[in-house]
């Protein structure tokens, strides 16, 4: 029995051993297929590999191109600011030079344009046209053309002032016949309205100039400024400014001017706000001479007038009571000529006017008051007939 079992388990045996080995084949192909694909798999990544590397190594070269071209950019840059600093050495020493030339410019030209419109002032035919040319005039001195930057000195500016106010004043002399008086009549007794134009528009300042004291956030000063500043500034002539010294040294021309500008505004006030005046002040000579409003009282016509010329006759009456104010602080006598003064004593506000034409009203009634307290000149016992004192 023994010996017949036997052979049967090494049969069995046998075949178990022959399942291991299948087995074990089996096995042994899957870790060989695995193989084979971890294999391939590598194999696919070296290659993807390979190709990143490439790509990086031309992204590389790329790299280096830009490196190689922002630094000629940085060289040329350097260029660049090389010669940009040359420039600036340059611009600065031109600096000089461009403001010099500038300056002479400037002087040449205002002074050139000052011939010009004083020939226009005394050609002209109208006194508007006159005031034109005045106002041209005024603002053509180079203290009306000063500029931020290169005019902040004060001492270069002193100096515009007082060559200013020594020219003007020589000027304004020429237009002035002698002797003087009120209304001033030249040889052939005609009114002289050029000096007149002068006066009344000392106040103008050149609008560029207005831009630059703005941007200094200072005033501006205007002719007017200027010989009104000289004049109060007589007691301290030692410390005073050049400017004032200038104006002192033409003092009595200084202080004609401005009792010419009360006459001269005073004038133009009535004569815009009569019933004569609709032909504006273009009939200033025939006013000063005389008219209707000498004889018998008269009221403003207004109601041709717009806002802005309203707005205009208020500041014009501001600035008679102005210059008679100043006048007065010097210890000068404002002076009208008589038909002035006997036309505005026969003025008769409008009682019902409204807005701009009452306060226009407010302001004749004020100038005519200042009239009744200012000297008369021209035609003595019209003068006293003025003033109630002198028998008919």
């Amino acid at each position: 029995m023994k010996q017949i079992l036997k052979p049967k388990l090494s049969a069995l045996s046998l075949c178990l051993i022959g399942c291991v080995i299948a087995a074990s084949a089996l096995s042994s192909c899957k870790q060989t297929k695995q193989m084979e694909e971890m294999h391939d798999s590598t194999e696919q990544m070296k290659n993807t590999t390979e190709k990143m590397n490439d790509g990086l190594g031309k992204q590389l070269d790329v790299t280096k191109q830009m490196e190689g071209k922002l630094g000629s950019q940085l060289e040329i840059s350097k260029e660049m600011d090389s010669k940009l600093d040359d420039q600036l050495t340059i611009s600065g020493r031109l600096e000089k030079p461009i403001e010099a030339t500038y300056t002479d410019l400037r002087q040449g030209n205002g002074r050139n344009i000052r011939r010009d419109e004083l020939i226009h002032l005394q050609n002209a035919k109208t006194m508007d046209a006159k005031l034109t040319a005045a106002a041209a005039y005024l603002t053509a001195f180079e203290f009306q053309l000063i500029k931020p930057v290169l005019d902040d000195n004060e001492t270069r500016r002193a100096a515009f002032f007082a060559s200013a106010a020594e020219e003007f004043l020589r000027d304004v002399i020429e237009l002035m016949p002698k002797p003087w008086d009120f209304p001033m009549v030249d040889k052939e007794g005609d009114i002289t309205q050029n000096a007149y134009a002068i006066a009344a528009a000392l106040h103008f300042i050149n609008p560029n100039s207005a831009a630059a004291c703005k941007e200094r956030k200072n005033n501006c000063p205007s002719m007017l400024d200027i010989l009104q500043k000289a004049l109060q500034q007589k007691a301290n002539l030692e410390t005073a400014p050049l400017f004032v010294k200038k104006v002192l040294e033409q003092e009595e021309t200084a202080i004609y001017i401005l009792k010419l500008r009360y006459v001269v505004l005073t004038s133009i006030l009535v004569s815009k706000a009569s019933p004569a005046g609709e032909a504006g002040i273009s009939e200033f000579k025939t006013l000063l001479r005389g008219g209707r409003m000498l004889l018998a009282p008269w009221t403003p016509d207004l109601k041709h007038a717009n806002a802005a010329q309203l707005a205009q006759l208020i500041e014009a009456a501001v600035a008679v009571h102005e210059v008679y104010d100043f006048l007065g602080s010097i210890h000068q006598k404002p002076t009208l000529p008589a038909a002035i003064k006997i036309a505005l004593q026969n003025l008769r506000p409008q009682a019902t006017a409204q807005g701009l034409a009452n306060d226009l009203n407010l302001k004749l009634l004020e100038v005519q008051s200042l009239a009744k307290n200012s000297d008369c000149a021209s035609n003595a016992l019209f003068c006293l007939k003025a003033i109630g004192s002198a028998p008919n």
